[in-house]
């Protein structure tokens, strides 16, 4: 394996036609680097094999023939992942604007017809309105914790 990974390596760089102090900035590494990975004089971590198999659209078993041989799609289920927090964060920044002006808007209405409205209605709803405060109050944590994500 570890024979097979420096003919590779430069075989795909110049491929792409990258020079090794291209391939080294890529990857935020020395030249040098690239260098001993090409003469055999070192191996990458896992975390570089991934890198260079994303940079140039390869699977890993192309460097590590031990794997068996499956796509990338960890790429796929977070971007799939991302696009349902994104989802989520607008309908809770939504949801933490809309629901405060409805239940102002419901506690001074229920206040302005309270001799109108019948008792009974009136204690289902002032609940029902603390409900609305609290489901707001867990959409904004909510909120941050997807941010922190």
């Amino acid at each position: 394996m570890r024979d097979l990974f420096p003919k590779k390596l430069k075989q795909l760089r110049k491929e792409h036609g990258h020079t090794q102090e291209e391939l080294a900035k890529k990857l935020a590494i020395t030249g040098q680097t690239v260098s001993n990975w090409e003469n055999g004089r070192s191996f990458p971590d896992h975390e570089n094999v991934y890198r260079l198999a994303q940079l140039y659209g390869q699977t890993l078993s192309i460097f590590l023939p031990d794997l068996p041989e499956a796509p990338m799609e960890s790429e796929e289920i977070s971007s799939e992942r991302i696009q349902l927090i994104r989802f989520f964060i607008c309908l809770l920044v939504v949801l933490s604007f809309l629901i405060p002006f409805v239940s102002v808007i419901a506690l001074f209405l229920f206040n302005m017809w309270k001799k109108y409205i019948h008792s009974h209605f009136l204690r289902l709803c002032y609940p029902f309105m603390y409900f609305l405060a609290l489901c707001n109050f867990l959409g904004v944590l909510l909120l941050f914790y997807f941010q922190l994500l």
